[in-house]
């Protein structure tokens, strides 16, 4: 249980991490006129409702001057003491910033939650999902960084680290 405690605690500074960048990123923002769009998908990690989960996931979006708007979906699933699978769908507003070599945004929004808890538990549930980008562009249209997210909700709430592959106009 301690183990957990630590690695929920490791995830939540991440998060306030990208919200850092993000928000001095903004304030430097020297291209905020241009628009963006990309796809963003790969492997993760992350401290779960019952274990460590291993989350696969991908996201869309779209940057108009200083906004992001983004739609993702994951699936995790822990194989440890207590097996458990949930898929999370989420839309998600917030904060971006794209200089020419990397990009950094914050964003929140609403989902939707579905799978098993545990054995037999059944879960379907509304959710608050946030996440924060930090990713490397250093071509137009290929990048590749880490995807913080969290979803807090009534019933299995999580947070989790994605390091993923970026593909779209980036410049």
């Amino acid at each position: 249980m301690v183990k957990r405690s630590w690695m929920k605690k490791f995830y939540v500074c991440v998060l306030c991490g990208l919200l850092l960048i993000t928000n001095f990123s903004i304030a430097e923002n020297k291209e905020a006129k241009k628009s963006y769009y990309w796809l963003n998908f790969g492997p993760g990690i992350g401290p779960g409702p019952v274990d460590l989960q291993f989350i696969i996931g991908g996201s869309a979006s779209y940057q108009f001057q200083q906004n992001i708007i983004s739609a993702r979906i994951t699936h995790q699933e822990a194989y440890m003491s207590t097996p458990s699978k949930i898929t999370e769908r989420a839309i998600l507003y917030g904060r971006s910033m794209k200089s020419k070599y990397w990009l950094s945004s914050f964003a929140a929004g609403l989902s939707y939650l579905s799978g098993e808890k545990s054995y037999q538990e059944k879960i379907s549930t509304i959710g608050f999902p946030v996440e924060g980008q930090l990713f490397l562009t250093p071509l137009p249209f290929v990048g590749i960084g880490l995807y913080g997210l969290a979803n807090f909700n009534l019933k299995c709430s999580f947070t989790g680290l994605l390091l993923c592959l970026q593909i779209g106009k980036l410049r």
